[in-house]
């Protein structure tokens, strides 16, 4: 781990940014709607600095430090302003998101009743279903206006928020991050990718979520980039709409998974890539899911005639517990791909094939360690295995987590290896070529039939490729048992804008999908659904909940 100077919190760098360059744009928010197509609401470093704090006095005056107050916002610069309120009041911020028709309350209403939030920020928009939850007294931040005089303490060791992870493997559960935590990453995030007072950052993530929080808040403000927010929902209508506001803000930097590459190109034609300018971008992050060389190679080819070069792809790795960014993509360098065995890889070994070779699988580099420690591990032994060998990845560094709330003795968190304490597990696997990090699945999901492992990120990704007519990322692999032996399922959603996407014979797909897998694999099918899009259980972000679609196959669900 490289050394670097000690950052300013998130809240200090903004009162330095107001100072020095209080009329310089600071967050713009561009809404969507019948009524309001593209349009754009700006603040400027002064601007923001003042709503902050005169947030953050009443913050204060109404809960004690340390006390936690829920965001529960639309995406916005009101969600900006809340979150950054509650870091200078010393209150411990809740970053979630206002309950929404089309999203189900459940994961919102168990992250509530763990943190118990003593007050919950929102928009006079959202308030009233936002009171119905009846978590907490609320306060509408766009009710809110005149001046103060007042100034936050710089913090450091004191607890910033908490972030609740997706859920994706458990329930969902709050990661413990600091004032020194949150600098520190938004540091690594800068260092990684570039970002200055220059750069101009687009995001629509959405900003309860780890690497929306760091890349689309934290990180522009700490550098002092412009940053141009947009609603998750926005993107996903009409990819178009990214795309043009990376083109007309002339974005240096964004941040994306993998699916949005797949969406981008499948959703614009020829003629409207035409007047795009991509030319600008020198990072998109692209993380929270596996990367596939697949989707890279599509986007690359698809806008190189507005301007967009291989080497802006960053492909990375990180978790909220971890803040958020492990590894990142040496920057200006081309993603590294590379072919291993597949059976050598499933028995926990690494051996470089040529990319023709039938047994290959293709593993995409998430680049090298930013200003912390990663080891692989031998989850069993807990011994350090070096490189060549899959294992658990570890991870130390300042932007660890302190454990989860309530959960202060987690085996997570604190593990030792070689004479160090401190280390994450992350449960991911994953090894280490030529120094950079490649991700091999999730532990607790992985599939062992006939005493082979096999990660269903990689069966899922031969059934993507064999069959089509699948929505891309859309696809989980489980296995179940049947006569005291384990069997590989799959539950794929049909594509209804393919024309392919409706399937006449069951069987014959069916079959198609056992003859990948059995070639590609040696792994055995034991049961293929094919169901209508949007029926695969997600986390708030978007994550495919493995556990959740075999519970729900188990009980019936997808007959």
């Amino acid at each position: 781990m490289t050394a670097l100077e000690k950052p300013l919190s998130v809240v200090g760098s903004l009162g330095v940014h107001a100072l020095e360059r209080p009329a310089e744009a600071a967050m713009t928010f561009v809404g969507y709607g019948r009524a309001a197509e593209g349009t754009a609401t700006t603040l400027t470093f002064r601007e923001l600095d003042r709503r902050v704090r005169v947030l953050g006095e009443i913050i204060a005056g109404r809960v004690a430090p340390g006390e936690p107050v829920a965001v529960l916002c639309p995406q916005g610069l009101d969600y900006v302003i809340g979150f950054l309120g509650c870091l200078a009041a010393g209150a411990v911020a809740v970053p979630l998101y206002a309950p929404e028709p089309f999203r189900s309350d459940a994961g919102l209403v168990a992250s509530l009743k763990d943190a118990l939030p003593t007050l919950v920020l929102t928009t006079s928009a959202a308030r009233a279903p936002v009171d119905g939850l009846g978590a907490a007294p609320s306060l509408a931040i766009d009710e809110i206006g005149g001046d103060t005089a007042w100034r936050p303490p710089e913090r450091w060791d004191e607890t910033a928020y908490l972030q609740y992870t997706s859920g994706s493997t458990s329930s969902p559960r709050g990661a413990v991050i600091s004032h020194a935590n949150l600098a520190w990453s938004s540091a690594q995030v800068r260092e990684a990718y570039r970002i200055d007072g220059s750069s101009r950052v687009v995001s629509w993530l959405p900003l309860f979520h780890d690497m929306g929080l760091i890349a689309g808040l934290a990180s522009p403000v700490v550098a002092g980039a412009h940053c141009l927010l947009m609603d998750p929902m926005a993107f996903v209508q009409h990819p178009l709409r990214w795309l043009h506001a990376l083109s007309s803000h002339r974005a240096t930097y964004t941040a994306i998974p993998n699916f949005a590459l797949d969406m981008c190109v499948d959703r614009t034609t020829i003629t409207q890539r035409a007047g795009l300018d991509l030319s600008r971008l020198t990072a998109v992050t692209n993380g929270s899911e596996p990367v596939r060389d697949r989707s890279l190679r599509r986007f690359s080819e698809a806008f190189a005639s507005a301007g967009f070069r291989p080497e802006a792809h960053a492909p990375s790795f990180g978790l909220a517990e971890a803040t958020v960014l492990v590894t990142a993509k040496p920057f200006g360098t081309e993603p590294a791909i590379i072919d291993c065995d597949r059976a050598e890889l499933d028995a926990g070994r690494v051996r470089i094939v040529i990319a023709d070779d039938p047994t290959a699988r293709r593993m995409v580099g998430c680049g090298t360690p930013t200003l912390q420690d990663v080891r692989i591990v031998d989850p069993e032994a807990l011994t350090d295995l070096g490189s060549g060998r899959v294992g658990e990845i570890w991870v130390r560094g300042p932007n660890v987590a302190g454990g989860y709330l309530g959960q202060a003795d987690h085996p997570d968190f604190g593990a030792h290896l070689d004479g160090t304490d401190g280390w994450l597990r992350t449960g991911d696997a994953g090894f280490l070529h030529e120094g950079q990090l490649y991700i091999a699945g999730r532990y607790k999901d992985l599939i062992i039939v006939d005493g082979r492992n096999h990660h269903p990120s990689d069966l899922e990704a031969t059934i993507e490729s064999t069959l089509p007519g699948l929505r891309r990322g859309h696809v989980i692999a489980f296995s179940i048992e049947v006569e005291d032996t384990e069997r590989l399922v799959v539950v794929a959603e049909n594509d209804p804008r393919s024309q392919v996407g409706t399937y006449s014979d069951p069987s014959a797909l069916l079959r198609a999908a056992r003859r990948a897998l059995a070639v590609g694999h040696g792994i055995e099918l034991h049961d293929l659904r094919v169901i209508t899009r949007g029926g695969l259980p997600k986390t708030t972000s978007g994550k495919l909940r493995r556990g959740t679609c075999r519970e729900r196959y188990l009980a019936g669900g997808y007959q």
